[in-house]
């Protein structure tokens, strides 16, 4: 058992798996990992200008916030950025506020790796997730950006996180809530890459 666990943590590809139930996020789609702690979280591992593969992303506070932006219209809130341990790939500021990032690999086939910031607002009651992809030199959104309502308790568990977006036969999906059913239940879309 440990030696298969081994195996599949140190692969980092993206595998689907199908299921009856097409809508099923818990089923749908598997997304092996390197280490769980450098897929998901503050910091991560991949190859995400295409050219080497020990590279890793970080968040860095850019700027301290002052008082409640909430409450108070001459509050000044928190900024932070994502950073690369490879300093040929330019910094990618994501605002405010808490943000986690998430491994993608390589969903539209150029080499280079992609990864989701799933980040939180300032009231933690609606979340949004944005892919992003480096060409040219810069970092440009996959496809448009999502919101997440969470009935405002908080974070996903990792592996939700790793499996809200994926690849099957060559198309992008990612999961959004169901904002019809009042149990704010899961919807798969097939994503529209820029």
């Amino acid at each position: 058992m440990l030696t298969l666990f081994a195996l599949i943590s140190c692969s980092g590809r993206n595998v689907n798996i199908q299921t009856e139930d097409n809508n099923s996020m818990a089923d749908d789609t598997i997304k092996e990992n390197i280490v769980e702690e450098s897929r998901v979280g503050q910091r991560i591992s991949g190859n995400f200008d295409g050219r080497s593969s020990d590279e890793y992303a970080y968040i860095v506070k850019v700027r301290e916030g002052e008082g409640n932006p909430i409450d108070d219209d001459n509050a000044i809130a928190e900024e932070y950025a994502v950073r690369f341990s490879n300093k040929e790939i330019a910094d990618l500021s994501i605002g405010c506020c808490d943000a986690t990032l998430v491994f993608e690999g390589d969903l539209n086939g150029d080499g280079a790796d992609e990864f989701s910031v799933f980040q939180a607002p300032m009231n933690e009651c609606v979340y949004h997730w944005m892919t992003y992809t480096y060409k040219s030199g810069e970092w440009k959104e996959l496809f448009d950006m999502f919101l997440i309502p969470t009935g405002c308790e908080g974070l996903f568990d990792d592996e939700r996180l790793l499996n809200m977006v994926f690849l099957r036969d060559g198309d992008v999906y990612y999961y959004e809530r169901d904002i019809n059913d009042e149990n704010l239940g899961w919807i798969k879309v097939k994503a529209v890459l820029k």
